[in-house]
């Protein structure tokens, strides 16, 4: 019963999740994806920049790359997207090798997206190029600093993408996750502890006879 018991006592697994925040100029559409060529599961949307979309405790698809996507959709003047992100659990990473990122112009992609109707989530269309630092936090064009977001966090676009009129920026960041170990995996290290409790008892019964 040694191995179940250890099995018992062990700490569940648990897949790492996803958290953050995030503005848009104008409209917001945040997925999640196991394909950086596919758009994913909607996880948020938000229509406005001046409010914040939040994430919460999003699961993530263990053993494979995750990929964060973002669809802005300009309907205006100049666009961006703004946003910090957290990793809680273990065996996850972002493309940063850290489990918090910001937006900035080193881990994310981006691409010029012609689709521009703001009441309808755009078609994905994969990211292919590097993306632009258009000012930080509470600087820019925008002049509002988010509490929630990271102050380091910068507002990013796309180099080449025109300031205005009514079309999408795709955006995409990788999430690498480690494997949950498999049951038979747990039952084998359930028993590898109890043989080390077994072996460990009996030298003290050696050591200390009654």
């Amino acid at each position: 019963m040694l191995p179940a018991l250890c099995l018992f006592n062990m700490p569940a697994f648990a897949g790492p999740t996803l958290s953050g925040t995030l503005s848009g100029d104008n409209t917001v559409y945040v997925y999640l994806s196991t394909d950086d060529s596919q758009q994913g599961t909607l996880l948020a949307s938000g229509d406005t920049w001046q409010t914040t979309t939040a994430l919460s405790d999003e699961a993530l698809t263990p053993g494979v790359v995750n990929y964060l996507h973002v669809e802005v959709v300009n309907r205006g003047s100049v666009y961006g997207l703004l946003g910090s992100f957290s990793l809680s659990g273990t065996g996850a990473t972002f493309a940063n090798g850290q489990t918090v990122l910001d937006t900035e112009t080193s881990d994310w992609s981006g691409s010029y997206n012609s689709a521009g109707d703001p009441a309808t989530a755009p078609p994905w269309v994969p990211t292919t190029t590097t993306v632009t630092n258009e000012g930080q936090n509470g600087a820019g064009a925008w002049g509002t600093a988010f509490s929630n977001i990271d102050p380091n966090a910068d507002w990013i676009g796309v180099d080449g993408v025109p300031l205005n009129g009514l079309f999408t920026v795709d955006y995409s960041t990788a999430i690498t996750v480690a494997a949950i170990p498999e049951p038979a995996s747990l039952l084998l290290l359930g028993a590898g502890l109890a043989g080390i409790i077994a072996a460990r008892n009996r030298s003290k019964a050696q050591h200390n006879p009654l």
